[in-house]
């Protein structure tokens, strides 16, 4: 059994396969083999392999082209390693992944089934949207860590879409333990599940397991291109003709999944609700935002401006079916794609920055050369920093726990919560829900907190914010310009301060900047909190 498998489905896509695989046999770490799984027996991929000529590559084929899933399921079966990862025919590995998996594996990280990281993104010279054409973005961390964190946080706040699928524990930006995936075959079946093998297997690990290991650093490169599937079917002018959608995509063929095609959130919300009925539905911590999905469906409507009055339809449909108040609801005008950042540098925090790379200046063409780019700008030291398990909500001390990117107060922020920025979160849904846990002593008495925030500073109008615990309300604050930003404290009456808190702050008339002329930012902002600590008794 060889330590690794880097498995690549692909279908027809010799062009880009090319140089992905090329990336991986650049790894100089041995113990690794390479399935390449060609859908359909294309004599143009098998030419590829022959080409290479390494001995780790294994090709495999079918005679005819069969569904997405079933080829990624194959390609599964025809993989031996102890931990298996995939990567997409337009994606690429960094020279030295699978070093540094073994490295932390061998570390301390071997009873963990699940290595994480978020990969770069390049997008191809043929990318649908031309501004983001040869456009490599890579976000640094100063060091290499690793830390544990519970998938089942994860997963609570994915299905209240406080979080993006690609911070899920996915085949693409994991290395997955063959344990773990003979355990859930054996259960279900077989592993990849729904529609989207990518997406889907994200949910699947987080479900399997108690915990990951995430990595600060990438190991890949994840790469857009003019094949990519599902920007293909979601980001063009037309979906897909019917027959291809029923060779490729079976379960969106049928009249009922037509949303499904408007928008590539709408389908990934269709394989959220079919893998919550198959794998947790009588789990009541893990609730389906039908309202977390219309708030993420207006904020990136614009994301696809050809399908805008599609998109719009679809919103309308949802807040109507589930009773949704359209005032909760700001759909921007239609116009151009958000921007990217300008090219260069920017810092992110103070131990992270974001290079935004111009690939035509800097000589890029494939994902090959993206590669060898990326692994330039990663610290050269690779001591790795073991940081402290993040299972459930954490402690709070007298020692401010910090609610931006990173850091240590992250698990508190139950749902409710957008990305975390290097100041900290806003609250993006009606009720964020922070978890904390306090000290023993503190339990004997009221427990007092204070919290540092911020609110949209506007002259003239409040922002009313209401802390509720155990069913009551405990303060109410009235924000406007003269207090926009500050520490408020919280006092929780003992018998509610068991040892476990939660704190749900209620916006009661958040507003979206867009609304507010204070840039496009379409999320109805609540508070922002920044850090919270516990004040002596």
């Amino acid at each position: 059994m060889p330590r690794f498998s880097v498995v690549i489905p692909t279908l027809r896509r010799a062009d880009t396969l090319e140089h992905a695989l090329a990336t991986v046999l650049a790894q100089p770490f041995a113990d690794v083999e390479v399935v390449v799984q060609n859908n359909g027996g294309d004599a143009a991929t098998r030419d590829v392999v022959e080409r290479a000529g390494d001995d780790r590559v294994r090709h495999f084929q079918t005679d005819d082209v069969v569904p997405m899933t079933d080829n990624w399921e194959l390609a599964l079966a025809n993989s031996a390693g102890e931990y298996v990862t995939f990567i997409g025919d337009d994606d690429g590995l960094l020279p030295d992944a699978c070093d540094i998996a073994a490295t932390v594996l061998e570390s301390g990280g071997s009873r963990f089934e699940l290595l994480m990281w978020e990969p770069f993104l390049y997008c191809w010279p043929e990318f649908y949207d031309p501004p983001r054409r040869n456009v490599l973005l890579a976000s640094v961390a100063a060091e290499l860590s690793v830390q544990p964190l519970d998938t089942h946080l994860l997963l609570e706040r994915f299905y209240a879409f406080d979080l993006h699928y690609s911070k899920l524990p996915m085949a693409y930006n994991s290395f997955v333990a063959r344990t773990l995936i003979d355990r859930v075959r054996a259960d279900r079946g077989r592993y990849f599940l729904g529609t989207s093998p990518d997406v889907t297997s994200g949910i699947v690990n987080a479900w399997a397991s108690k915990d990951v290991l995430k990595l600060s650093r990438p190991l890949s490169v994840a790469g857009l291109s003019q094949h990519s599937s599902g920007h293909r079917m979601t980001m063009v002018d037309e979906a897909p003709p019917r027959d291809v959608l029923e060779r490729d995509f079976p379960l969106l063929a049928s009249p009922r999944s037509e949303d499904a095609l408007v928008n590539l959130e709408l389908g990934i919300a269709a394989d959220m609700l079919l893998l919550q009925e198959m794998l947790f539905a009588g789990d009541e911590t893990i609730v389906f935002s039908r309202q977390g999905l219309v708030q993420t469906l207006a904020a990136t409507i614009n994301d696809n401006p050809l399908r805008y009055d599609a998109t719009k339809e679809a919103i309308d449909r949802l807040a109507e079916r589930h009773a949704i108040d359209p005032r909760l609801i700001v759909i921007p005008p239609k116009g151009a794609r958000t921007p990217l950042p300008a090219f260069g540098t920017h810092a992110r925090s103070p131990d992270e920055v974001l290079h935004v790379i111009d690939g035509s200046a800097a000589g890029l063409g494939t994902i090959e050369d993206a590669c060898g780019l990326a692994a330039q700008l990663l610290p050269a030291d690779r001591g790795i920093v073991w940081k402290q398990s993040r299972s459930g909500p954490p402690l709070v001390t007298t020692a401010p726990l910090s609610f931006a990117r990173d850091g240590d107060g992250s698990d508190a922020l139950a749902t409710g919560w957008g990305e975390q920025e290097s100041w900290g979160t806003w609250s993006v849904q009606p009720v964020g829900v922070l978890r904390l846990r306090v000290p023993e002593r503190a339990v004997e008495g009221p427990v007092r907190l204070a919290l540092r925030y911020r609110t949209l500073p506007l002259a003239g109008v409040a922002r009313r914010v209401e802390c509720i615990s155990g069913g009551r309300t405990l303060h109410a604050w009235n924000f406007s310009k003269s207090n926009a930003s500050g520490e408020v404290v919280v006092e929780v009456p003992s018998h509610l301060g068991n040892g476990l808190l939660e704190l749900s702050l209620h916006a009661v008339d958040a507003r979206a900047p867009s609304e507010l002329g204070l840039g496009s930012d379409t999320r109805r902002l609540g508070i922002g909190v920044e850090q919270i600590r516990l004040l002596p008794a």
